[in-house]
């Protein structure tokens, strides 16, 4: 499919490569299943979280790969279904892709998961 849109390996820019809806899709799924790190990151220090105070040396995490794995959250949740991640795919419809989040959330999540996602979407293009 990528190579189809593509006459040499010259072409397969960020640029190029973003706009491939399917290839985003695999890449999503790919990090549904197999995030790259299972759970979050760990707090220690005090922090207001959804408007509540956490003291500090209290330990927060949210475990990433039941959540992603969950059929509370994903239809069909044991399976690699990329076309989940389709804008118009019926049948995944109530998933809730929301709660997927390989690289953790908020204000502290991976500084580094542009690069990480740019850098696999020019391996998988």
């Amino acid at each position: 499919m990528i190579r189809s849109d593509v006459a040499s390996n010259s072409d397969l820019t960020l640029r190029n490569l973003k706009g491939h809806e399917y290839l985003n899709a695999v890449l999503q799924e790919a990090l549904r299943l197999y995030p790259p790190a299972p759970d979050s990151l760990f707090r220690r220090k005090p922090a207001v979280v959804a408007g509540e105070l956490i003291p500090s040396n209290t330990s927060l995490t949210m475990n990433l790969w039941a959540a992603n794995r969950s059929s509370r959250n994903f239809h069909r949740p044991e399976e690699f279904l990329p076309e989940r991640w389709l804008k118009d795919c019926a049948e995944f419809s109530s998933d809730d892709r929301a709660v997927a989040k390989p690289f953790s959330f908020g204000p502290r999540d991976c500084i580094g998961q542009r690069s990480v996602t740019h850098r696999l979407q020019s391996c998988m293009g």
